[in-house]
């Protein structure tokens, strides 16, 4: 009996620790380790979620190299002295194919345009809606020249340029009787055949009274004779 009560108090002794030392720190360790991974896992995602680029349009999921491109080349424009001329522009903007694309680009670079009684011939390489979006933003009697009229036109009578550039068309247009120069003509978004004469201006404006400002809205393609513009 005397032996037997020593050996199983070192059994009971032996037991205790091993059971506290295989338990406890185990599980603390992996509790740690499988936390701080999740946790580290987390602030990735998260991070890339919130880092994520907030210049973009909305419709706008990618970086895209268009988007790049014009970017870069308004930070190059406000860099310095830099000027372009019209062959150069058309060739810049040839590269793009979104409509929202090429009207930035056309619009960043008009002030950087040295012969600016040209752009018309930039002008022409859009469509009809991005020529008059372009020519919405910078303004028709900053974009129109007599020396190159030919293009489209948009314009809302209501607005003091948009009436004083439609009123020089139609002059250009009573003065040349070699072709008719104005083509597709709208009105407030309805078709209209009008001849080229001194009653055009009336129709144009609809036929508002005498010291009353037009609020009609004309599109139409302006040509002219190249023999004239010699």
């Amino acid at each position: 009996r005397d032996k037997k009560s020593p050996k199983r108090g070192k059994k009971d002794r032996s037991k205790s620790p091993k059971k506290g030392r295989s338990k406890s720190p185990k599980k603390g360790k992996k509790g740690s380790t499988e936390d701080a991974r999740s946790s580290v896992g987390s602030g990735r995602k998260a991070g890339i979620s919130y880092y994520a680029p907030t210049h973009l349009p909305p419709d706008c999921t990618v970086l895209t190299a268009p988007y790049v491109a014009v970017s870069l080349l308004r930070g190059v424009i406000g860099m310095g002295d830099i000027y372009f001329w019209t062959h150069q522009v058309k060739r810049i903007i040839a590269f793009f194919q979104k409509p929202e694309h090429r009207i930035q680009v056309a619009v960043s670079l008009f002030r950087r345009v040295v012969d600016t009684h040209n752009f018309s011939k930039v002008l022409r390489l859009l469509s009809h809606l991005e020529q008059a979006e372009v020519c919405e933003r910078l303004g028709y009697l900053n974009v129109f020249s007599p020396l190159e009229p030919m293009m489209f036109y948009k314009l809302n009578l209501a607005r003091l340029d948009d009436r004083e550039v439609c009123y020089k068309l139609f002059k250009m247009a009573l003065s040349d009787d070699s072709a008719v120069n104005i083509h597709q003509l709208k009105i407030d978004g309805k078709p209209k055949n009008v001849n080229e004469d001194a009653k055009m201006w009336g129709v144009l404006c609809g036929q508002a009274a005498m010291g009353e400002e037009p609020k009609t809205v004309v599109e139409f393609f302006f040509t002219i004779a190249k023999k004239r513009l010699k």
